[in-house]
């Protein structure tokens, strides 16, 4: 390795060596000047060559000494909600008292001793078709929000229900349809009317069929309103697949799906206006439902 020594300190290097009268003393502590002594140097006049790096372009690194705030980021946040904006799911379920109406329906399906009401697992199951769940195993969106959805069935229990459903395929489908029907109370404040039987709202609607039960033709009435986009929203949320192996499971998934679909509907109908109410899907699961918020300590329970 070939090392140079810079120009000046060569020439005084050399003078030094020249004067032979220095004692040693003197010699040593002209040497340490030496090596302290601020001398002018450039890029080739560095130590060795060989070890030197290659000449970089740019502006040098400047170490920033300055305090920056630390930014800290928490997935464990108390009150935190990760779909707040599903809560109108739920909410929607309690004006129309499609919840209620489901607790009706299957109760003859419910264990002796079982904890979860079939009609809120089949509700469960609903919103989280609706917030975008293919198969069962997706209420576990809702399991995981307890704040937003309440207790809800485990995957076992809610196996258990469907097939117990799917057994009795033809009277647990006529128990969810008539859970869907027209039925609603009248908001808080509204007058009654001599038609309001039991503190219910009655809907009617105009048809020229000459048979079929009311549930059965009213649920045929709404299908056949905007078929076409209500076919495409509806593969969009659950139908694109069947995910059960037996015919009536699926069945009774199929029955889950109208559900979802409808809930939605009718969740753009009362909670939400202009634009929004034509919204698809997945646009209302991305810009509405997903949307995190501070669960509110008082309204927890």
């Amino acid at each position: 390795m070939t090392c140079r020594m810079p120009p000046l300190l060569r020439t005084t290097a050399a003078a030094s060596g020249r004067s032979s009268l220095a004692s040693g003393f003197r010699l040593g502590f002209a040497k340490r000047d030496l090596l302290i002594r601020k001398v002018p140097l450039n890029w080739e006049d560095w130590a060795c060559l060989e070890s030197c790096p290659s000449r970089a372009e740019g502006t040098f690194r400047v170490k920033n000494s300055a305090r920056t705030a630390g930014v800290a980021v928490s997935a464990d946040g108390g009150g935190l909600v990760s779909l707040a904006g599903a809560a109108l799911l739920w909410e929607t379920m309690r004006v129309t008292g499609l919840g209620r109406g489901l607790s009706e329906s299957l109760v003859r399906w419910r264990a002796p001793r079982a904890v979860h009401d079939p009609g809120k697992i089949v509700a469960d199951l609903a919103a989280a078709v609706a917030l975008g769940g293919d198969c069962l195993a997706d209420i576990a969106v809702p399991q995981e929000q307890p704040a937003l959805a309440g207790p809800v069935a485990s995957d076992p229990v809610v196996s258990r229900l469907v097939r117990s459903l799917a057994d009795d395929a033809p009277r647990a489908l006529k128990a969810i349809r008539a859970a869907r029907a027209g039925r609603t109370r009248p908001h808080p404040g509204a007058q009654l009317r001599f038609t309001d039987i039991d503190g219910h709202r009655f809907t009617c609607f105009a048809t020229d069929a000459r048979k079929g039960q009311l549930a059965d033709l009213e649920l045929r009435h709404r299908r056949r309103a905007r078929c076409e986009d209500r076919i495409r929203c509806a593969k969009d949320t659950g139908l694109r697949n069947l995910p059960l192996k037996g015919f009536t499971q699926n069945q009774v998934w199929c029955e889950i799906v109208a559900l979802a679909c409808e809930l939605i509907a009718w969740t753009q109908v009362l909670a939400l206006a202009g634009d929004v109410r034509r919204w698809g899907p997945r646009r209302l699961r991305l810009r509405l439902f997903s949307v995190a918020a501070a669960w509110p300590a008082t309204a927890a329970g």
